[in-house]
């Protein structure tokens, strides 16, 4: 039952990590931007970069699972730049959709920070390796 639990929590970030990767797809490939300036290299490379973590957790690779959590912190980091207090931040939050992004982004730094901080325990190592080991028996059978 607990494998089925952290193959199921492994799957999940394996989704929205993909997620994420079509939003930066979309940002990169928009028709409008393309037509000014080209495609967007950054969007495109942040979605090429999380379509690769996201097929790496996916088969529960070690690399895949330090790159994740390196994401995760990465985007706490932008997302707490994005809430840093400006005083055009300021004059955003006074207003309702203001203060509706700011609890938006709050809640995308909490999930990525328990993302972060998930694959960069040692107890996910063990838990990636025993995924490894169960695929690894599945394709020898």
């Amino acid at each position: 039952m607990l494998e089925r639990t952290l193959v199921r929590r492994r799957n999940n970030i394996a989704m929205l990590l993909l997620l994420f990767c079509v939003g930066f797809a979309r940002e990169g490939f928009r028709t409008e931007s393309v037509v000014e300036s080209g495609v967007h290299w950054f969007p495109a490379l942040c979605s090429f970069s999380l379509l690769s973590i996201s097929i790496g957790v996916w088969f529960a690779r070690e690399w895949a699972r330090w790159a994740c959590g390196v994401v995760g912190l990465l985007f706490l980091a932008g997302y707490a730049l994005a809430v840093s207090p400006t005083e055009q931040n300021l004059d955003l939050f006074r207003s309702i959709p203001g203060r509706i992004g700011f609890i938006t982004v709050l809640l995308f730094a909490g999930l990525w920070t328990a993302i972060g901080i998930y694959c960069l325990r040692p107890s996910t190592r063990a838990h990636f390796a025993a995924a490894r080991e169960l695929r690894a028996c599945a394709v020898q059978s």
